[in-house]
């Protein structure tokens, strides 16, 4: 396959590209059926986490210190 679409904005990308050049979204090896898949992005998780640990110490401290 020569080339891959973009999980965004469906764009059509080169095989070996590695980021979108219309929307700027990373990206990784075509599926099956041609379209890119996305990277897993673990800052993300990571600070969600971080958040929700962080809101339920303050409700703790709020409510029932």
């Amino acid at each position: 396959m020569e080339t891959k679409k973009c999980p965004e904005c469906m764009t059509y990308l080169a095989a070996n590209a590695k980021k979108c050049f219309s929307c700027g979204a990373k990206v990784k090896d075509a599926n099956k059926v041609g379209i890119a898949k996305r990277p897993f992005n673990w800052m993300s998780y990571l600070l969600s986490l971080l958040s929700l640990i962080a809101l339920g110490l303050y409700i703790w401290w709020a409510f029932f210190k």
